[in-house]
C-alpha cells in the first residue's frame, strides 16, 4: 500500500522482457494465486505462469472476455494442481466477489 492507502502495482516496462521478480532455484512446484478484477472500462487478470513461460498479467476490454479467460485458466491450473487460490471481483469502490476458490476449502 502506498502512503495514500491505494494499492500499488508494478508492470514490466517491456512486456516481451518479462521476468519473475521472486523465484526459487529448484523445480517449479510453487502453486499460484490467480486474481481477476473488472474495474470499468478495464479488466485485469494476474497469475504466475509455469517456467519458462512469461506473462501472468492480461488486460481485457470487456467483462465477458475477462470472465471467459478467468474460468478457462481456473480450470486449467486447477486440473494441473498448480492453483492455490482464485478470486474474480467486480467493482470500483467496494469489490463484489463473483467467484472465489481456495484449495483449503
Amino acid at each position: 500500500m502506498g502512503q495514500d492507502n491505494k494499492l500499488q502495482i508494478f508492470l514490466p516496462a517491456m512486456p516481451d522482457e518479462w521476468q519473475r521478480l521472486l523465484d526459487g532455484k529448484g523445480p517449479d512446484t510453487w502453486k499460484t494465486e490467480m486474481v481477476g478484477h473488472w474495474h470499468p472500462p478495464l479488466g485485469r487478470l494476474w497469475f504466475n505462469p509455469p517456467r519458462p513461460q512469461t506473462g501472468g498479467y492480461e488486460t481485457f476490454g470487456s467483462y465477458e472476455a475477462l470472465q471467459t479467460r478467468y474460468y478457462e485458466l481456473f480450470e486449467t491450473l486447477k486440473m494441473q494442481g498448480r492453483l492455490r487460490s482464485a478470486r474474480l471481483g467486480v467493482g470500483t469502490g467496494s469489490i463484489q466477489d463473483v467467484h472465489s476458490w481456495s484449495e483449503r476449502d
